[in-house]
């Protein structure tokens, strides 16, 4: 069975009309990645507080463990060698922490040179759009 009903007739629309359009949904895609950028961020900042939270209790209760080996290191390095003066087997125990340390620090810090923290995707797509839209011309 047909519908008898009578469709309305489509709207006639001006290349004005249609640039409008255009430009709006532009401006609505430019929007749309403006808030993905916002809620990358977003969620990438709550990650890197939670991971920071861990990391900084981990590395605080770590530290005081090692404190307390390294402090029965020197004594077990003194009654290992008793003719040894006490400041000689803080040294060893000292430059034995000292050297791989340091070697950790230059790896990190190697890291965080090369680390990017924007969301590069976002970026990306954000600054297309920005192209597009300044590219595009508007016919007169």
């Amino acid at each position: 069975m047909q519908d008898t009903a009578t469709k309305a007739p489509p709207e006639q629309t001006t290349v004005t009309g249609l640039v409008g359009g255009i430009l709006e949904d532009a401006q609505k895609l430019f929007r749309q990645h403006a808030e993905m950028l916002r809620a990358e961020f977003k969620e990438d900042l709550n990650r890197s507080k939670q991971a920071g939270i861990l990391l900084g209790s981990g590395a605080l209760i770590a530290f005081l463990g090692v404190l307390l080996l390294l402090i029965s290191a020197v004594y077990g390095v003194a009654a290992m060698y008793p003719n040894l003066p006490h400041w000689a087997c803080w040294a060893i125990v000292g430059g034995a922490v000292l050297i791989p340390g340091v070697a950790i620090l230059v790896a990190g810090q190697r890291i965080l040179a090369i680390l990017n923290p924007l969301p590069e995707k976002s970026m990306q797509a954000l600054e297309e759009d920005f192209t597009w839209m300044t590219k595009t011309k508007l016919p007169k």
